[in-house]
């Protein structure tokens, strides 16, 4: 399960094992196959058109990033900008945190991120 939503102050009152209170995904919840994920897209009505990122657990932390603007060199994958693990949550977060803020920027500037 992907959430590139943001939970609802009632979700995360409701689900504290898998939400902590700021509305992140717990190590709980990624232990149980949910992902986080982002999305920068220019035309809301396409989802091809942007960059998107996530954080998940298969054994380690995962981030992962792919940008789908100026013609995506593969339409399954888009241009992967960058994939790395690590052993600790705080740390993927970072990466992640780090990661969405410049898909942020390349989205607002146009400026490649590869």
């Amino acid at each position: 399960m992907t959430a590139t939503h943001k939970p609802s102050k009632k979700e995360i009152t409701d689900n504290p094992k898998f939400y902590t209170k700021s509305g992140r995904l717990t190590a709980y919840a990624f232990a149980c196959g949910y992902v986080e994920g982002d999305e920068t897209v220019a035309t809301p009505t396409n989802d091809r058109d942007g960059v998107t990122t996530e954080l998940w657990k298969d054994g380690a932390y995962q981030v992962r990033q792919n940008d789908w603007r100026h013609g995506a060199f593969r339409p399954d994958t888009g241009h992967r900008v960058l994939w790395e693990g690590f052993h600790t949550l705080p740390e993927a977060r970072a990466r992640y945190d780090a990661a969405c803020r410049d898909a942020a920027r390349a989205q607002r500037t146009g400026e490649m991120l590869w």
